[in-house]
């Protein structure tokens, strides 16, 4: 399909500016049906949008979400705040104590759980801190080991229970229940 455009990436200006001093969103067309809005790591608006949809229904659509963007907008600038990107040694660091913990952790609660990882990987995931393939293959960010040994034991059980539950369902939370009773507090220590 050579000569459609699938994909265009712009910065679109919000007038009247949002209340929290927003004057520029990034706008992402594609060839989708409907709007959604997001606010990335770098605290920026992005909203993503079909191809032929008006800049004036974007703005309309940005403006009427404009109490949820200053909420998830001021979480995502104090997590930004709070977990700032790492310099290059301290990067060396994470990523050599992930290689190093991960694997150990990963095969201690496997064996607990009943369940075994084909492989265990230390990516630079930015989005999420684990993952768990259809193929049983774990893959943990670096990044995870800035935050607390109780959150990291919980992504390791929680991307552990998906070998098992290939969901977020009811029986999965409750097999990830048996083995951290307490999961609940430690998964809130991963939005701080």
């Amino acid at each position: 399909m050579t000569g459609i455009i699938t994909k265009a990436q712009t910065l679109l200006t919000v007038y009247p500016p949002l209340s929290i001093g927003v004057d520029t969103i990034l706008l992402l067309r594609s060839r989708r049906k409907t709007m959604s809005m997001e606010i990335t790591r770098d605290c920026r608006v992005l909203v993503r949008a079909p191809l032929q949809c008006p800049s004036s229904v974007v703005l309309a659509f940005v403006h009427s979400h404009e109490s949820w963007i200053t909420t998830h907008f001021l979480r995502a600038s104090e997590h930004a705040k709070a977990h700032p990107d790492p310099d290059v040694l301290e990067k060396e660091r994470l990523i050599a104590l992930a290689r190093k913990k991960l694997p150990d952790l990963t095969a201690r609660y496997a064996a607990v759980m009943g369940v075994k990882a084909k492989s265990v990987k230390i990516t630079s995931a930015q989005q999420r801190f684990g993952s768990c393939s259809s193929m049983n293959g774990i893959c943990y960010s670096w990044r995870l080991m800035a935050y607390p040994d109780r959150a990291i034991e919980y992504v390791v059980v929680h991307e552990l229970a998906h070998i098992r539950f290939k969901n977020h369902s009811k029986e999965f939370y409750a097999f990830v229940e048996t083995i951290l009773p307490d999961w609940r507090e430690r998964a809130a220590l991963l939005k701080l």
